[in-house]
């Protein structure tokens, strides 16, 4: 079995307990509009140009058979054309082309994360996976947690929470952590900013912490205009305290807003809907999670 994998990042310290590896694999249901991984939102490989580097000297127009790059100096991608050869990747002296997407089976990924095991266990981290919607791929995400479990080796998920209920039943055997965002408590505001409704998620989160008993890591993604309204942050906290009657609440992670990703998108050919929204500013940040802590959640900036 194989799949889709976007990168795998060493020594992060994010996204989970200690020092991790974290496993970005391809293809997402949702569209937010701030999404910093665009390259990973289909589940097929994808090419990206970076304009800046070219220093136009045409290779990669010579190169191409499929006639999809420009013979002019933009050297622009036709993508209806390009055939993802990846010949014009080879060629290009200057890294301006990209290929965002690998094809590894579960053991490959394995054989990846498991290099890093002793940082695991002398710092409390592991294996996370991520996207993406690391459960557009379930077969492949149930088989490589599988491996991972086998191999002694921390398991942490991170997901918007809205696979069919099955999948997470099907994968919480293996998983010591997952992580799940609530990008919005009121779903016409959040299918409106991410293309679908929340009532999975919210439903998802109760069963993975209530019902299944997992430990979970809430994460609150502060979009300045789109969800840092008092009144939604109040109705997050209220949400975020009935998880925490569970029992299984580790914390509420308040990840700001950043930009980090926007270059990501012209190199995609992709529009960025985010250009006239600038980050929180500390203090707008320092507020939300004093918000969250004066009503008794472990809430905490990042992680």
């Amino acid at each position: 079995m194989v799949g889709l994998i976007d990168k795998i990042q060493h020594f992060c310290i994010h996204d989970g307990d200690g020092i991790r590896t974290v496993v970005f694999l391809k293809g997402c249901r949702y569209r937010c509009l701030w999404c910093s991984n665009p390259e990973s939102l289909t589940l097929k490989i994808t090419l990206g140009y970076q304009a800046s580097k070219c220093t136009n000297c045409g290779l990669c127009s010579r190169v191409c058979q499929a006639g999809a790059i420009s013979d002019d100096e933009s050297r622009a991608i036709d993508r209806s054309l390009c055939n993802l050869c990846e010949e014009c990747v080879r060629i290009c002296p200057n890294d301006a082309r990209t290929v965002f997407g690998k094809y590894m089976t579960a053991e490959e990924v394995y054989d990846e994360v498991e290099k890093d095991n002793v940082f695991y266990r002398k710092s409390g981290g592991g294996v996370t996976f991520s996207g993406g919607e690391c459960t557009v791929q379930a077969d492949f995400l149930a088989k490589v947690l599988r491996l991972c479990k086998e191999g002694g080796i921390d398991t942490a998920v991170e997901t918007a929470g809205d696979a069919d209920s099955s999948v997470y039943r099907r994968i919480a055997p293996d998983v010591d952590t997952f992580l799940i965002d609530i990008k919005h408590m009121d779903t016409t505001i959040h299918e409106r900013y991410t293309g679908f409704p929340n009532e999975k998620t919210l439903e998802n989160i109760k069963l993975v912490a209530c019902e299944l008993g997992k430990r979970i890591m809430l994460r609150f993604p502060l979009i300045p205009g789109i969800n840092d309204s008092d009144e939604n942050i109040e109705k997050t906290a209220l949400f975020a305290k009935e998880i925490m009657d569970c029992g299984n609440l580790a914390s509420v992670n308040i990840l700001p807003y950043h930009k980090m990703g926007a270059s990501k998108y012209d190199m995609l050919g992709m529009r960025y809907e985010m250009e006239g929204i600038e980050a929180p500013s500390q203090d707008q940040i320092d507020h939300v999670v004093d918000y969250f802590i004066k009503h008794g959640l472990p809430a905490e900036q990042g992680g």
